[in-house]
C-alpha cells in the first residue's frame, strides 16, 4: 500500500483508501448486517443491546436515547418503543418515568437470565472438563414446566438425553440457583466419565448436534475472520454495529455449545477459534464504539461511564465470569 495512503472505513461501512487513482476493493458493513441480521427478531436483538451495552452500568437508560443507539443498526423507533414494551410486560425489563421521559434497564429476572449468558458468552476459555457429568431427572414434572426447564437447562449447555433425563459435561453450581428460581425440585446427580465408558461418543452424538455446531462455528468465522485482516479503524457509528453484529451473532452459536472435551469433539473444532477471533474484534471496535454510546445514551443521572472495569474483563478475566454464575 501507499505509504500516503489514507486508510478509514467510510460511513457505510466501506472499507477505502483515500487516493484520487484506482479505487481499492470495498468491504460492505451492510451486507455484514444483512447476512448476520437478516431475519433476526428485534426483540432478540435488543436483548442483546441491553446485555452488552445497557448493562454495564447500574442506572436506568432514556428509553429516546435506547432508541437512537439502535437506530445505527436499522431499528426504527415505533419498533423499539414495541419491543421494549412486551419485554417489560414479559418481564425482561423495568421501565420507570421521570417527567415525559421513559427510562428502562433489565428487571432482576432479565438479570438473572443476562449473567447466566454472559458468563458462557464472555468466558476466556472453555471451561476445563472434571471428568463429571452434571444430570438433572425432570420425570413427574408438569409438561408446561419440565419444557421451561428444557429450555433454561439448554443456555447452561444441558442436552436431552431422553424425554425426562438432561445432562451436561463438567459439575458447576449454575443449575442450583436455576432449579430454585423455577420452583423445581428436581434430583441431580453427579456421575463420573468413567462411569460411562466407551458409550460417551454416541451419548453425545445422540445428545447434541455436534457436527451442525461446528457448521455454524465455521460460518461465524468465514464471515468475520476478514475482519481481522483489515487495519483500518472504522468511525464510532460502524464500530458499534460492528461490535453488536459480532456479540449477537456468537451468542446465538455459543449459548447452545455443550462446552463438551476436546477427546468428544471433532478433530476440526472450531469452537476455539472463533472464541478467539470474538474476543479479539470485540476488544479492537469497543473504545471507539464505547465513545460514540457516550455521546448517545443517557442514564438518569450522570454521564454514559467511560469504558468500566465489566467491559475490560470481557474475554480475559475468568474471575469476573466466575462472579456472574455466583450472583445467577
Amino acid at each position: 500500500m501507499n505509504p500516503h495512503t489514507e486508510t478509514h472505513l467510510g460511513r457505510h461501512g466501506n472499507l477505502s483508501h483515500g487516493t484520487t487513482g484506482e479505487r481499492a476493493p470495498s468491504w460492505d458493513i451492510e451486507a455484514l448486517l444483512r447476512s448476520a441480521l437478516g431475519g433476526v427478531k428485534a426483540r432478540s436483538l435488543i436483548v442483546t443491546f441491553m446485555g452488552d451495552v445497557v448493562s454495564v452500568q447500574p442506572q436506568p437508560v432514556w428509553l429516546g436515547s435506547i432508541i437512537a443507539a439502535l437506530n445505527c443498526i436499522g431499528l426504527s423507533e415505533p419498533l423499539v418503543r414495541t419491543t421494549c414494551n412486551r419485554l417489560t410486560k414479559e418481564g425482561w425489563l423495568v421501565t420507570r418515568r421521570q417527567g415525559r421521559r421513559s427510562y428502562s434497564q433489565f428487571s432482576p429476572f432479565g438479570a438473572r437470565q443476562y449473567r447466566r449468558a454472559a458468563a458462557r458468552i464472555y468466558a476466556p476459555a472453555k471451561p476445563e472438563w472434571d471428568g463429571c457429568w452434571t444430570i438433572v431427572l425432570a420425570g413427574g414434572l408438569p409438561s408446561p414446566q419440565r419444557e421451561r426447564l428444557a429450555e433454561q437447562l439448554g443456555w447452561l449447555g444441558f442436552g436431552r438425553l431422553r424425554g425426562d433425563v438432561f445432562i451436561r459435561a463438567g459439575y458447576g453450581d449454575d443449575h442450583r440457583g436455576l432449579l430454585a428460581e423455577l420452583g423445581v425440585d428436581a434430583p441431580v446427580f453427579r456421575a463420573e466419565g468413567a462411569a460411562l465408558g466407551d458409550s460417551l461418543p454416541r451419548l453425545c452424538r445422540e445428545t447434541w448436534a455436534v457436527e451442525s455446531l461446528n457448521q455454524a462455528y465455521r460460518r461465524f468465522l468465514e464471515r468475520f475472520a476478514p475482519l481481522a485482516r483489515i487495519a483500518a479503524k472504522p468511525l464510532p457509528c460502524t464500530a458499534l454495529q460492528l461490535r453488536l453484529c459480532l456479540i449477537h451473532e456468537y451468542r446465538r452459536i455459543v449459548l447452545t455449545d455443550p462446552e463438551l472435551p476436546a477427546s468428544l469433539l471433532p478433530k476440526d473444532w472450531q469452537g476455539d477459534a472463533a472464541r478467539q477471533l470474538t474476543a479479539a474484534l470485540y476488544h479492537r471496535w469497543l473504545e471507539t464504539s464505547e465513545a460514540w454510546l457516550a455521546a448517545v445514551l443517557q442514564p438518569e443521572s450522570g454521564e454514559w461511564p467511560a469504558n468500566t472495569a465489566a467491559l475490560g474483563a470481557r474475554f480475559r478475566d475468568a474471575t469476573w465470569t466466575g462472579q456472574l454464575v455466583a450472583l445467577a
